[in-house]
Order: C-alpha cells, then sequence, then structure tokens
C-alpha cells in the first residue's frame, strides 16, 4: 500500500479531528494551508486505524467481552502490528468537495493555495523529541500531488505508527471550528487546548509553548535562501552572540511582536468562531495569562472554558418541553425558543432584534442565562453592530 497508484479516495468526513499526543507535542513550523493537509492526511489515517481495528483478530474481536469502559481504553490502546499495519493505505485522495470544506475562498484562491503548499509540504518536518541527548525528527507527508483539482497526499511509512498511536493520549477538537479558523495558530491553539476540555486552566511554559507552536525559533522557508547559505528547508538560521559561539536566532526578538503575532492572533478567533464552544475565563476576556519570572514573562495560563452546545441545546430542548407541561407562560416558552436561535439551533441564527427581546424578557421573568448564551450573545452584538 505504498504505491500512489493504489491511492485510497477520502470521502466520509468525521465530525472530529484526531491528533495523537506525540504529533500533538511534536515542534511543527507548518502553515495554515499546509496544516489543512497534515490534517487531511491524518484523518485518512484515522479511518485506516478504524479499519484495521475492526478486522484485527487483536482489535474488536479481542475486546468482545469488556465492560464499556474497557473496550475504549482498549481501542485507545490499540497499535497494529507490523504485519496488520502493511494493511493501511499510506496514499490518499481527496475530491474538490473535500478540499472545497478545508480550504475558504474562492475557486481560484483555493486552487492557488492548494498548490503552494503542495509544493511545500514534502520538505515539512516536525521535530518529535529535542534534548542533549535525542533528535528525532519526521518529515510526515514525503509526497505531495495536485492534478485537475484532486489532491494526492502520501504519508511516510516510518511516520504511520506515530500518527495511530493513541496509547499516550490525543486531542479530539470539532472539526467544523477548526476547518473555518484562519491561522495556523488557531488551530494549534484549539489541538492543545482539545486535548483536556474538562479544564478551564492550564499552564504551561513559554518555551514549550512556542516550540509546539513553531515559533521558538526562526528556520528557513526560502528554498533559494536555504541553498545559499548550505542549509536545508525547516534547518534553523544561527548566529554568533558576544563570544562568538553560535546560536539560534529567536523567531521573536521582542515579546511584544509574538503577543501580537500569536496570542493575540490565536486567542480571540478560536473564540469568535467557536460561537460560544470555548469561552474566555478570565477576567479580561483574552483567554489567556502571563505568569512572571523575575522581570521576564516565564509561564502562559491558558483560560478557556468548553462547552457542549449539542448538550446545552439537549438541555434546553427537555427544558421547554417541561416548562410547557408544567406551566404555560408564554414569557418563558419565547425566551426558551429564543435560546435555541442564540445557540444556532433548527430555528436559524439570531439578530439584534432576537437579542432585545430576549434581554428584556429576562428582566421581566428573573430567567437564568447560561454562560452558552451569554458568549454567543455578546458575539452576536459583536458581529452585527
Amino acid at each position: 500500500m505504498s504505491d500512489p497508484d493504489s491511492s485510497k479516495a477520502f470521502t466520509k468526513t468525521p465530525s472530529h479531528y484526531v491528533v495523537p499526543t506525540r504529533i500533538l507535542e511534536a515542534r511543527q513550523g507548518f502553515s495554515v494551508h499546509q496544516k489543512r493537509m497534515v490534517a487531511l492526511a491524518m484523518l485518512a489515517l484515522q479511518q485506516e486505524r478504524n479499519r484495521l481495528y475492526e478486522i484485527d483478530p487483536k482489535g474488536k474481536e479481542a475486546a468482545k467481552s469488556l465492560s464499556p469502559a474497557e473496550k475504549r481504553l482498549h481501542y485507545n490502546n490499540y497499535i497494529p502490528d507490523h504485519d496488520m499495519m502493511m494493511k493501511a493505505n499510506r496514499y490518499h485522495t481527496y475530491d474538490h468537495e473535500v478540499l472545497t470544506r478545508f480550504f475558504n475562498g474562492s475557486v481560484e484562491e483555493i486552487r492557488r493555495a492548494i498548490r503552494r503548499a503542495t509544493a511545500a509540504i514534502p520538505n515539512k518536518s516536525v521535530i518529535l523529541t529535542e534534548n542533549e541527548r535525542t533528535l528525532e525528527v519526521m518529515t510526515p507527508i514525503p509526497y505531495a500531488k495536485y492534478q485537475d483539482g484532486v489532491l494526492t497526499l502520501g504519508v511516510l511509512d516510518l511516520a504511520v505508527p506515530y500518527l495511530m498511536d493513541h496509547s499516550l493520549g490525543y486531542s479530539s477538537s470539532d472539526l467544523s471550528v477548526w476547518c473555518n479558523l484562519s491561522s495556523q495558530h488557531s488551530q494549534r491553539l484549539l489541538e492543545l487546548v482539545s486535548k483536556h476540555k474538562e479544564r478551564e486552566r492550564q499552564r504551561i511554559a513559554l518555551s514549550d509553548f512556542k516550540r509546539m507552536f513553531g515559533v521558538d525559533f526562526a528556520v528557513y522557508e526560502d528554498k533559494d535562501e536555504a541553498e545559499k547559505a548550505g542549509k536545508r528547508l525547516g534547518d534553523y538560521k544561527m548566529q554568533r552572540d558576544d563570544k562568538g559561539k553560535s546560536e539560534r536566532i529567536p523567531k521573536y526578538k521582542a515579546f511584544k511582536d509574538f503577543r501580537r503575532h500569536v496570542l493575540d492572533v490565536a486567542f480571540p478567533e478560536l473564540i469568535k468562531a467557536s460561537k460560544g464552544m470555548w469561552s474566555a475565563t478570565d477576567d479580561e476576556g483574552k483567554g489567556y495569562r502571563l505568569h512572571r519570572k523575575g522581570k521576564t514573562y516565564h509561564d502562559i495560563e491558558i483560560c478557556l472554558r468548553h462547552t457542549d452546545l449539542e448538550q446545552e441545546r439537549k438541555k434546553l430542548a427537555k427544558s421547554e418541553k417541561e416548562s410547557k407541561q408544567a406551566s404555560p407562560d408564554p414569557a418563558l416558552q419565547l425566551i426558551e425558543s429564543l435560546e435555541f436561535k442564540i445557540l444556532g439551533g433548527v430555528l436559524g441564527e439570531a439578530n439584534t432584534n432576537d437579542i432585545n427581546l430576549y434581554e428584556m424578557l429576562v428582566l421581566q421573568t428573573g430567567h437564568v442565562v447560561g454562560s452558552a448564551v451569554k458568549a454567543n450573545i455578546a458575539l452576536i452584538k459583536e458581529q452585527q453592530g
């Protein structure tokens, strides 16, 4: 299954994008369109993993007698052996319909974006491990072809086990939100916080945060510049310090530039695009706090709360049903209908007039407003002026 001519069509797009922990915590320096290609390749490999689990005697068959909790653990810990792994397709094709969902813009804009990403992705690597003793680097997608509106991606054989290994945990991001993000930094942030949706706060060393986002040090991204320096694409750019010692060049020399180009892009976009799914829990509403060690910023505290909007809608539907049975109060019934609209339910999206009416009824009835409804009201007001 390692021949482009045996490519398998990717047709069924799931609701969530799963990233194994080893990949999640690796250093990545992909552009936004390159990340979309990585996501497509990983989604296809995830489906291959599920297919192997169904047919492998050590997979679903071996978990038949287990409890539901044990079955989930067995599935997460499942890693196909070498012979079974060889049955997984490494090459997949993605047609225009799939690509349109992942790449935003006009037909011509999407075409140009995919061509640029196709030219660059075979040279992009991720750093899995980097310390005094070990440097482990992998180029996950060494093959890419874009022809007649169809994209073909091939995954490195050695990368397949990493992309299928959930035993150390994984992140599961809502794919509809992920696809609507226009920055690689907001995409990366969503992947990171989606590993622990139950946590409203996560504190991370800024050095680790920058490394995972690929903004710790500058690398060669231009082919001509790299060749002139005798380097490869993705190699770190180096300089001499005052003592003549070689050192890496920081991506952002001033912290204010890192904050402006990364933090103040990623957090606001995720909060806005998720439409209440992710909301800020810090006092300033930024979604993060910075912590100093001495005079230098040392840690970042991610302050984001996850709300399952589908569960919220189900709760509202149940509440509405019970309310109708218990009380015919038309004001409460109208409040519940408006909340469905505010949360993007089946009645369509709410407008400013709906919000004004809702707020007036809340004042009259003393109705308690949920956090997801509050977050979406703020977004609707911001969007509609």
